[in-house]
């Protein structure tokens, strides 16, 4: 069992250098994921190089049952829903309904109403400069506690000392605005933030949608960050039946070029896939409605072609056609994936 993160720098992509978080789940004090490289030259041509820190493009966690490997995952998963979701989260016609954001405290104690936190260190590009970025939160029951944003432009910082203050949030207290960086936000812009702010709306999530250019590039960095949960109960369902309740659908036609890399994919896992076809599904319930797919085989006593309802593929190759999207987009726009049982179902060798 383990937990997988990959990183891909694209141009001006963005570098996760560390998450931390604290009393979330099985997690009382603070714990700290560093994709940063130690000092040993031990593999050093398979760092990656961003800012003057020399970074681990891809990582692995491993240990016991129940040592929380997995909460690491869903620690990030609702970092990143919160940036994402928090201007829905009080509008119930348009909050996500399969995502709770439920801050999930550490249980076994009596200070779990404390504050939960939230917090990432990352290197963002801009034109041919890179700037240190640290983004943070706490919430607890009643919403948003804190919430700041810091910037720094100097090589190998430590945490949180020689970052500057663009914003500061705290609950009772005004928010502080610090003007004397090119990253801070006017004070027009500032009267309008505070206009629509609430306890339960990041700073961060409410000046994306304003266009606030700093805040927004803060919240474009999180949508090129990616979670998906192999261990979950019910994507583990699936997976052991093959998809095989139903037919396996996807929504969209895929465009013949799409397809093709797809196929090629799946091929260099499993030269037998000739050919993938999509059907047009009719006569069912709205939320159905999409293409079933096919894979196309050759038959072995005859020149005929056959023509096999994906399901009925391995559960390895069901997943391979799942997770290919979500690799290609991390691959083609650079970004993070943490990926919880990456390897379950998978048995190339």
């Amino acid at each position: 069992m383990r937990i997988v993160i990959i990183k891909v720098c694209k141009g001006g992509a963005v570098m996760l250098l560390q998450f931390n978080c604290e009393n979330f789940r099985s997690f009382k004090n603070s714990i700290s994921l560093d994709m940063r490289a130690s000092g040993s030259n031990e593999l050093s041509y398979h760092l990656r190089k961003a800012g003057n820190e020399r970074v681990l493009p891809i990582t692995a966690i491993y240990g016991a049952n129940a040592s929380g490997k997995s909460n690491i995952l869903a620690a990030f998963e609702l970092m990143c829903f919160y940036v994402s979701d928090s201007i829905y989260f009080e509008k119930e016609d348009k909050r996500n309904p399969f995502i709770s954001n439920e801050r999930d405290p550490f249980k076994f104690t009596v200070d779990s109403s404390l504050p939960s936190l939230f917090e990432v260190f990352y290197i963002d590009k801009i034109n041919t400069q890179e700037k240190y970025y640290n983004y943070g939160f706490t919430v607890d029951d009643k919403g948003i506690d804190r919430e700041w944003l810091r910037v720094n432009t100097k090589t190998k910082v430590s945490r949180n000392k020689p970052y500057q203050d663009i914003f500061y949030r705290k609950r009772g207290d005004a928010i502080k605005f610090f003007n004397s960086l090119p990253d801070s936000i006017n004070e027009d812009v500032q009267k309008n933030l505070l206009i629509s702010l609430n306890d339960h709306l990041l700073l961060v999530s409410l000046g994306a949608l304003l266009n606030v250019t700093i805040l927004k590039r803060v919240s474009e960095w999180f949508k090129k960050c990616h979670t998906v949960d192999y261990n979950s109960r019910a994507l583990l369902n699936i997976l052991q039946t093959g998809l095989k309740l139903d037919s396996m659908r996807v929504k969209y036609l895929p465009d013949e070029k799409s397809k093709n890399e797809k196929l090629r994919f799946l091929q260099s896992f499993d030269p037998s896939i000739l050919d993938l076809q999509y059907e047009k599904l009719e006569n069912y319930e709205p939320e159905s409605n999409g293409y079933r797919v096919f894979s196309i085989h050759e038959s072995i006593d005859s020149n005929d072609k056959i023509k096999l309802p994906f399901e009925e593929e391995s559960d390895g190759t069901v997943k391979l056609y799942n997770m290919y999207d979500t690799f290609q987009k991390i691959l083609i726009d650079g970004g993070t994936l943490i990926a919880d049982e990456l390897d379950t179902k998978l048995h190339p060798l």
